[in-house]
């Protein structure tokens, strides 16, 4: 049923204790009618087996009469005296009419006797007599229920009566009984039920109450923790007060470890994001290092490339320097005869060679120094 799925569980718990309280009033409204049912059928039982002793007696006589021991007329009168004066409960009586119908004994209306009963009908309308003399020309005996006056009592009340068939004299035998106090016990009796079910009832109600409020306070308090956590709130340190030891009280459990497992692990990723926090203005310090080495590497370069050049010209100058020299030495050979002054130009041309060589050594060694800073900053980098 998608609708009772859509409801909230208050109410479903509502609607089971309510189908729990009908229940309780559809089996006492169903004990009532059974108690008034037996009641009915323990007084059906009783004048059919009163009846059936009456018709036990009128066949008495009428054997008596067979045998020779009694005329027909003597034996009928003989039997309608002997149920005439029969009595049960509180005076109850036995009368006998014929198939017609017509009264052939009342023993407290005498002057019906003789009289057609075919007439005679109850408050609703109902021909009494004529339904009795139905029943027994259909089955041979049965019950009949109509009103009939009762003393002490101002209305026609329910009785019920039971009629059984003598064929050989066609006599219809009958008795009944008024069934109001069946009717006024079952009123009795359902009071009873009434008045135990508010009793259980109340009873049930508060008890239903106080279910209620321990399974659905604990569980709004579960879903309230649970949608301030979906909801964004991010409370982690929200916890259940919740000691039931039912299931709900294990959820609950559950959901404060559930909780704590969050919260260490928040406390966790949040020490891990410092860390990385810290190792990256690290990196970022390192890389500006780094920035910083490799401008100084092109600055240094840019020397180098300017001493090269230096050491261009100065090796240019060497160069210019010896092809003098061997210009000069040719025109020694060619000078010879000049001697001593060709001597003394060739010496100072050496001596500046020698100097000159000397400057070409020491730029070399700067070369290499700032050769080997580059290899240092490169490897760094």
């Amino acid at each position: 049923m998608p609708w009772l799925e859509r409801l909230r569980l208050r109410y479903k718990l509502w609607i089971l204790g309510g189908l729990g309280i009908a229940g309780m009033g559809v089996v006492s409204t169903l004990a009532v009618s059974s108690l008034h049912d037996n009641l009915m059928q323990d007084r059906k039982v009783m004048v059919r087996q009163l009846v059936q002793s009456a018709h036990s007696l009128v066949t008495h006589y009428q054997q008596r009469a067979q045998d020779g021991q009694l005329t027909q007329e003597a034996a009928q009168e003989a039997a309608l005296q002997a149920i005439q004066n029969l009595r049960y409960g509180d005076e109850q009586y036995f009368w006998i009419n014929d198939m017609q119908p017509a009264m052939v004994m009342h023993p407290f209306k005498p002057e019906l006797n003789g009289e057609d009963l075919s007439g005679v009908t109850d408050p609703n309308g109902k021909h009494l007599f004529v339904a009795m003399v139905e029943e027994v020309q259909t089955g041979g005996a049965g019950f009949v229920d109509y009103m009939w006056p009762k003393p002490g009592f101002d209305e026609p009340v329910p009785k019920v009566s039971y009629v059984k068939g003598f064929a050989p004299w066609g006599w219809v035998i009958g008795s009944g009984v008024y069934v109001d106090d069946v009717q006024a016990k079952s009123w009795e009796a359902a009071s009873g039920f009434l008045g135990l079910n508010a009793i259980i009832m109340g009873i049930a109600v508060v008890i239903a109450l106080a279910l209620f409020r321990a399974i659905t306070r604990p569980l709004g308090q579960m879903a309230s923790g649970l949608e301030g956590i979906a909801d964004g709130e991010g409370d982690l340190t929200r916890r259940l007060d919740i000691a039931t030891r039912d299931e709900i009280g294990r959820a609950s459990n559950a959901f404060n470890r559930l909780m704590e497992k969050l919260r260490t692990q928040m406390s966790h990723q949040r020490e891990q994001s410092n860390q990385l926090a810290s190792a990256s203005e690290e990196l970022n310090a390192s890389a500006e290092g780094l920035q910083e080495g490799a401008r100084e590497q092109v600055k240094q370069v840019g020397q180098v490339n300017q001493s090269s050049q230096e050491v261009n010209k100065v090796v240019q100058d060497v160069a210019n320097n010896v092809n003098e020299v061997s210009q000069s030495a040719g025109q020694v050979n060619e000078e010879s005869s000049n001697g001593q002054r060709a001597a003394e130009k060739a010496g100072k041309q050496m001596e500046e060679l020698r100097e000159t060589t000397e400057n070409v050594n020491q730029i070399t060694e700067t070369i290499q120094s700032i050769a080997k800073k580059t290899d240092l900053l490169a490897l760094n980098a």
